[in-house]
């Protein structure tokens, strides 16, 4: 009986601990597709015009012939009255004083539309831009930083290492589990894209090699400007692997 009890206890510790552990991953792996979809509107979606700006062009578009369209100022839309017997010569009339008379009762009741330019994600100020594989399907974000916290949300430039468009070795790293897992079925001349806006580099994969952990000559630069992708190696390995996948390429564009 004690023995049973014992086991039972046992196993109920180790359905805690499992699910404990699968909320962990779980809440990762939503914060990781978070960051990279803000990140990607951010430095990539084009800026939308406020709702304002578009009401004023599309009634610009269809005001009436011969009379001069609206024009916009600071909180206030003005109208040019042409001159005519019965009106006054050259008046504005503005509508912006919405404080006073029935203006007042519709501006209360009218909904305010949220500005879509204004809500537009901010772009974190370390995120570079974007890494692309095209045979691999591989797309990420790429944040400037090796740290843990970096490379749990993208993937990461290697400090001291060049920047895309600079002559030297741009190194970026990324876990075998995310992010770099389709690096498995890379081939040599397969290309690689880094899309730092308005920018695209383009670079053709010449080597793949295994290296110790410990072998930093990887990020050397050969005077030129070329890529370097690291990742952990073997790739089905359980728990902290061995040894790096190392991926080089020479700019090509």
């Amino acid at each position: 009986m004690r023995a049973s009890r014992w086991l039972r206890r046992v196993e109920i510790s180790l359905w805690i601990v499992g699910i404990s552990l699968l909320a962990v991953a779980l809440e990762a792996t939503v914060d990781r597709w978070q960051y990279q979809a803000q990140q990607e509107q951010a430095l990539f979606s084009p800026a939308k015009p406020s709702t304002r700006t578009a009401a004023m062009a599309t009634l610009s578009s269809n005001w009436p012939e011969g009379i001069a369209g609206p024009s916009s100022s600071e909180g206030s839309v003005h109208y040019a009255v042409p001159a005519g017997p019965e009106q006054p010569t050259a008046e504005q009339v503005s509508i912006a004083d919405r404080d006073k008379g029935p203006l007042a009762e519709r501006a209360k009741a009218e909904p305010q539309r949220p500005d879509t330019h204004r809500n537009r994600t901010v772009a974190d100020p370390s995120a570079l831009g974007r890494i692309e594989i095209p045979r691999l399907g591989l797309t990420a974000i790429v944040r400037d930083g090796a740290d843990e916290k970096t490379l749990a949300r993208a993937v990461g430039l290697v400090p001291g290492t060049a920047k895309p468009g600079d002559v030297g070795n741009v190194v970026l790293a990324g876990h075998r589990d995310t992010f770099f897992r389709s690096l498995r079925k890379i081939e040599v001349d397969d290309r690689i894209r880094l899309v730092v806006p308005p920018h695209t580099y383009e670079y053709r994969v010449s080597a793949l090699r295994v290296v110790a952990p410990d072998e930093t000559s990887v990020m050397d630069s050969n005077g030129i400007e070329e890529l370097t992708l690291v990742t952990c190696y073997p790739f089905r390995f359980l728990g902290p692997a061995p040894d790096r996948f190392i991926v080089s390429a020479t700019r090509v564009n």
